[in-house]
């Protein structure tokens, strides 16, 4: 590249850096916790901004015959130590740095998970709903992990109580089918193969059978018409539905 086109790209560099000074003074004006719709939308296009600027900055890397980028942290971490070499901007990138981490979404989970500090409620034994924090006494990350694992926390002890009558109707079921038929193997590829399922029919107030080929939701399944005989003659025997 000739020295005047790397002028060009310096100057043009230079500019990028004095926006992102300029933005990153307004950001700190910024209260942290936004308080109306207003104030929300101000706060998302100055993110814009940010972006626009990294773009903008990785673009003038290119054109000077570097690599592409993989990520703006290493953009940015490229940024510092240029300002390192000139003196510029280094504390206005740092602050650009913490600023754009914590303009970061958290990522969305369909299902709850306590954080470090927050209360817990899990089914244990007995169907005996207990309350644990994640990360005191009592509390262990392997417990957890585990409890995760098996779909057993809950953000409230309302819940628990909720799911520990689930699980107890579910639980009836699997018993029921693995006593009368242990070896049975559903194979969900062979749709000649008759699954019996179960479930309780509030019309009639009784336990009932029914059969699939393919559709799996009865968590526990019988291969015979006989076996299924057995096994609704246990679950009316029983008090539960």
């Amino acid at each position: 590249m000739s020295d005047l086109n790397f002028s060009v790209v310096t100057q043009r560099v230079n500019v990028v850096m004095d926006n992102v000074a300029c933005m990153s003074s307004k950001l700190e004006q910024l209260k942290e916790d936004v308080a109306d719709a207003n104030e929300v939308h101000t706060l998302a296009s100055m993110q814009d901004m940010l972006e626009d600027s990294l773009k903008a900055v990785k673009r003038m890397r290119n054109e000077k015959g570097g690599k592409e980028m993989t990520s703006d942290k290493k953009l940015i971490a490229e940024a510092m130590e240029s300002a390192n070499q000139s003196g510029n901007h280094k504390e206005v990138i740092q602050r650009l740095v913490e600023r754009v981490e914590e303009l970061q979404p958290e990522p969305k989970s369909t299902v709850w998970e306590p954080k470090k500090g927050e209360d817990y409620w899990v089914v244990g034994r007995a169907a005996l709903v207990t309350r644990f924090t994640r990360g005191l006494l009592g509390d262990s990350s392997c417990y957890l992990l585990s409890l995760i694992a098996h779909h057993n926390v809950y953000k409230t002890e309302e819940l628990a109580r909720k799911a520990s009558v689930l699980q107890r109707t579910s639980n009836l079921i699997i018993q029921a089918c693995l006593n009368f038929d242990p070896d049975f193997e559903p194979d969900w590829s062979d749709l000649n193969q008759v699954k019996y399922c179960f479930g309780y029919n509030h019309f009639h107030a009784r336990w009932d059978a029914d059969y699939t080929y393919c559709f799996d939701s009865f968590g526990a399944y019988v291969s015979t018409k006989e076996k299924a005989d057995q096994v609704l003659e246990y679950l009316n025997s029983q008090e539960i539905k």
